[in-house]
């Protein structure tokens, strides 16, 4: 069982990693904003780091985690900025996590398990960013490449595709299905020809679990895709196939995004010894199931 410092729990995936590693028996430290709104959402017994935007608030609270792993999930994501959004992307997706670099490196710290996006791979490119949040994210890249060069980091990053599953209170595709099936409100989206790999929860919570057990020997970048591709038509025919309810959907009603990802990255490697064990299917009916039961 490992020491672990986790960023992101009071998010979607975060959360999820955060209970599964408490159920593998590891001892986990979250890093969080004390005004964090999603704070009641985590084991009122966990150990919280509290970041305040300082380097020292990192320091102080990372001092005893002497042999520990630095998990990084936290990220500010938005699929298109505004001018007024480039500090939070800086502060969230650049600075803080560089902040965690310099207190890992001043605690003894080496290993880091960092969280990448496909994003960053527009037009099958080894780099061309979709939007500025796939650019932050490759800076980050950049700036702990030079941890690994100057201070020997063994780093291992993977970067995500899609993901979806139960319990998701981002406002993601599976999000507006559900409402719409719940509603009977007509829901506007673009022509949906894109291509999506999305990846249910379970299956990105193993990778995690398989890059902690190769933290410190495995290092480079892999990718958390299950290589099923489905357009947005056929995924909104499946999910209401399975609910067996008639969702009222306006395709062409609003335009493709800018720069949108009409096939995903191809040119990438899987992280070894993980394979996607969930259809989309399978997953569309865990989610259905699960709120089935919450209500």
């Amino acid at each position: 069982m490992r020491k672990i410092i986790l960023t992101g729990a009071t998010g979607y995936i975060g959360r999820k990693l955060l209970y599964r590693l408490l159920e593998r028996g590891h001892s986990v430290s979250v890093v969080v904003r004390e005004k964090s709104p999603r704070l009641s959402s985590l084991p009122a017994d966990t150990e919280k780091i509290f970041y305040d935007g300082t380097f020292n608030s990192l320091l102080d609270g990372m001092k005893d985690k002497e042999s520990g792993l630095v998990i990084h999930v936290a990220s500010l994501f938005l699929t298109q900025h505004k001018p007024e959004d480039i500090g939070n992307l800086i502060d969230s997706n650049i600075k803080f996590p560089c902040y965690l670099l310099e207190a890992m490196h001043t605690c003894g710290l080496t290993e880091i398990i960092n969280t990448g996006t496909s994003w960053q791979h527009y037009e099958n490119s080894d780099y061309n960013p979709v939007n500025l949040y796939a650019a932050s994210k490759q800076a980050f890249v950049d700036m702990l490449k030079f941890y690994q060069e100057a201070h020997h980091f063994k780093a291992l990053t993977l970067e995500l595709f899609d993901t979806f599953g139960p319990d998701d209170e981002r406002k993601k595709l599976f999000h507006f299905l559900q409402d719409a099936a719940e509603t009977g409100k007509t829901l506007k989206i673009s022509p949906g020809q894109q291509l999506l790999d999305i990846v249910y929860i379970d299956d990105v919570l193993n990778a995690y679990e398989i890059a902690i057990k190769q933290s410190g020997k495995l290092t480079g970048t892999f990718t958390v895709a299950s290589g099923q591709l489905h357009n947005l038509q056929e995924i909104v025919a499946i999910y209401s196939k399975i609910s067996q309810k008639k969702l009222n959907i306006e395709f062409s009603a609003l335009p493709y995004r800018l720069r949108e990802v009409m096939k995903p990255w191809e040119c990438h490697r899987n992280l070894p010894n993980w394979t996607c064990e969930f259809s989309l299917e399978e997953g569309i009916k865990k989610i259905l199931c699960q709120g089935m039961k919450s209500h």
